[in-house]
């Protein structure tokens, strides 16, 4: 008899399965837990309920321990063959009732993966929230495990890597776009994400990566994390900043603008090319042939690498590594001569070719480097009677203006509440929509 209907089957209220669940994962018992959350949430859906958070972390966990305890019985059967033990058991036993627990992986896997498809993340699509990305999330860990330990067939091997690596770019795109990267869910995410494209697919650079990447994110913004995240945020980070540890060396930053200063052609090919669009005669001297190049080809923000051919009594100190603050760097192409040219210089054919260069001063700075982080700003004014006053300095002055009813001197001198409203106008100015800002009178 199935587990819920003992309990009064359709009966038995959502609250009621809830209660039944958490009791469960007390006893330690994650098949029965995963059978009252599976009726729990068919439940919820045919009423058009969302998951509480609660409930979500109760169907993530047991999911969670079925799917380790069935990977653990997958890899202790395995370590037997690979290990070469004599026993004394049947090839063919061996081999189907190895068979047969990969069966009930990839059995219970797929029913998983029905269930969240049909019933959490369908009512969700669409909201681009933190719900949205877990369930995204939780998919593309079922695909993964099923990619590491499903291989019998080739076909659906790479059928199950695939869909693992769109769910967990989905997830990926929708935590950047809309999650703190500070978050748990994102950064979880991102480390399950690195630890695939590792044991899977393997593929090192991917993996360290997507690893760099979150770890580096979440350190910016270190100070956006609340008290009720930040332990699991925290630990997750450690987590991460390991993982890298000998991985192979990404700079996840190569995309990031850099400031610094170019020189080559002209640049106004796109403006030449709207001319011919719009079917008007660009000038003789709207654009240069070799600017055109620019367009295509120049590109003087790349990292100077350094030199690796340099004798071992060379002065290390003056190596470019990239680290230099500026560093000259350059790029050349080669195109063939242009038609009209030809046929302008008719005694000058010996070269097909013409040559052109840019030079480039790359400061390896970004420009994030030089933005400043969120602001949590509190300014307390005080109201006493004393900033109706000038300052210290000015007071004789002040006073003296007054006597000789000279207003226009004594308008000279700002009281320390005048002071004040200017200086938080002034700030106000500054803040961007990012920034938190409190005042306290």
């Amino acid at each position: 008899m199935n587990i819920v209907t003992r309990f009064g089957g359709n009966t038995v209220s959502i609250q009621a399965l809830a209660e039944l669940a958490r009791i469960s994962e007390t006893a330690e018992l994650y098949q029965n837990m995963y059978a009252f959350m599976t009726a729990l949430i068919q439940r919820k859906h045919a009423q058009h309920q969302d998951l509480e958070v609660d409930e979500r972390n109760l169907f993530a966990i047991c999911v969670k321990h079925i799917k380790a305890s069935l990977r653990r019985s997958l890899e202790n059967i395995s370590d037997v063959e690979s290990k070469d033990n004599d026993v004394d058991w049947s090839e063919d036993h061996y081999q189907s009732y190895k068979a047969s627990i990969a069966s009930q992986f990839e059995q219970f896997s797929l029913e998983c993966i029905a269930l969240i498809e049909q019933c959490l993340l369908s009512s969700v699509q669409g909201n681009a929230d933190e719900t949205e990305v877990f369930y995204l999330k939780l998919l593309g860990d079922m695909y993964h495990g099923l990619a590491q330990w499903i291989v019998q067939t080739a076909v659906d091997n790479d059928a199950y890597k695939v869909s693992a690596q769109q769910w967990y770019q989905q997830g990926l795109d929708l935590a950047a776009a809309n999650l703190n990267p500070t978050h748990p869910t994102r950064l979880a995410l991102a480390f399950n994400a690195s630890t695939f494209y590792k044991v899977v697919m393997k593929d090192e650079v991917k993996s360290a990566t997507l690893a760099k990447k979150a770890f580096d994110a979440s350190i910016e913004k270190l100070d956006t994390l609340n008290d009720c995240g930040y332990k699991d945020s925290t630990l997750i980070m450690q987590m991460l900043r390991d993982s890298l540890s000998g991985a192979p060396d990404v700079d996840v930053d190569d995309d990031d603008e850099k400031i610094g200063l170019a020189v080559g052609g002209a640049r106004d090919i796109n403006n030449f090319r709207q001319c011919i669009e719009n079917n008007r005669m660009p000038s003789a001297d709207s654009i240069t042939y070799n600017g055109l190049l620019y367009n295509y080809y120049f590109d003087t923000r790349k990292k100077a690498k350094g030199n690796n051919n340099h004798t071992a009594d060379a002065d290390d100190s003056k190596k470019d590594d990239g680290s230099f603050l500026f560093s000259p760097s350059y790029c050349y192409a080669r195109v063939n001569r242009l038609d009209f040219l030809q046929q302008m210089q008719d005694g000058d054919m010996h070269d097909a070719y013409e040559y052109y260069m840019t030079l480039g001063l790359n400061s390896n700075l970004r420009k994030k480097d030089l933005q400043r982080k969120r602001l949590n700003l509190v300014i307390i004014l005080d109201r006493s009677g004393s900033m109706s006053d000038v300052f210290d300095g000015d007071r004789t002055a002040y006073y003296r203006a007054l006597g000789n009813n000279d207003s226009g001197s004594a308008s000279l001198y700002k009281t320390k509440m005048q002071v004040a409203t200017e200086c938080v106008v002034g700030v106000l100015q500054h803040l961007t929509p990012d920034d938190r800002f409190g005042l306290v009178l």
